[in-house]
């Protein structure tokens, strides 16, 4: 990933490198439905000369997914 930056005057690029961590867990709730969740977490690095400073990431997102089906053979609800 890069970047334009500009202080006093003169303009420059900066460049960043990415690492993105994904894990996914899958479980079933006490109704039978099927349930996927995942943690997604990304960091950015600085890079100088050439090389990513991985000891002190510039920044870090952390985001959560829950995604779930219902079971398919229990049939409609009843209103």
């Amino acid at each position: 990933v890069t970047t334009t930056s500009s202080a006093f005057g003169s303009s420059f690029d900066v460049t960043y490198a990415t690492r993105v961590q994904r894990r996914w867990r899958r479980a079933t709730t006490s109704e039978g439905d099927r349930v996927v969740e995942g943690l997604e977490i990304i960091k950015t690095y600085r890079v100088l000369d050439g090389v990513a400073g991985v000891e002190m990431p510039t920044s870090t997102l952390k985001s959560t997914i829950r995604l779930t089906r219902p079971y398919e053979t229990r049939g409609p609800q009843p209103k």
